[in-house]
């Protein structure tokens, strides 16, 4: 694997919803997501220098855990099963309160606090309220 001199190993967990788990890397302004089960491929997505991982959590009832991050206000959902990704807009300060079953339906929900209001995000609706 080819990773810069100043990585980091942020988490283990299944990203792929394949058997084993993955090891998604921070390498400089991104995250590396190993891919061993595979023959090691690699998937890479560019956030920039400020952010920080916050849960692996499945968000959309499909299989694989989705990488849930603050970048700089912005909560970005990566998806590397499938590839895509997709940011919300909540602004800072935001304390993360953790991922809850809340409507009964596949996927968690995410819970967020911000100046004494709370906030859930249901990705697999695409809403923040």
């Amino acid at each position: 694997y080819n990773l810069s001199q100043n990585w980091s190993l942020l988490r283990a967990t299944d990203t792929d919803g394949l058997p084993g788990h993955e090891l998604v890397f921070r390498d400089h302004g991104f995250i590396r997501i190993f891919h061993d089960a595979t023959g090691g491929t690699l998937s890479s997505y560019l956030l920039g220098d400020n952010f920080s991982l916050l849960d692996s959590v499945d968000t959309d009832g499909r299989p694989g855990n989705e990488l849930i991050f603050d970048v700089r206000g912005t909560i970005k959902i990566v998806r590397d099963a499938n590839r895509p990704t997709r940011s919300y807009t909540l602004a800072p300060p935001f304390t993360y309160l953790g991922a809850f079953q809340l409507d009964g339906q596949p996927g968690f929900e995410l819970r967020f606090s911000r100046a004494g209001r709370t906030f859930v995000l249901n990705d697999r609706l695409q809403t923040l309220r």
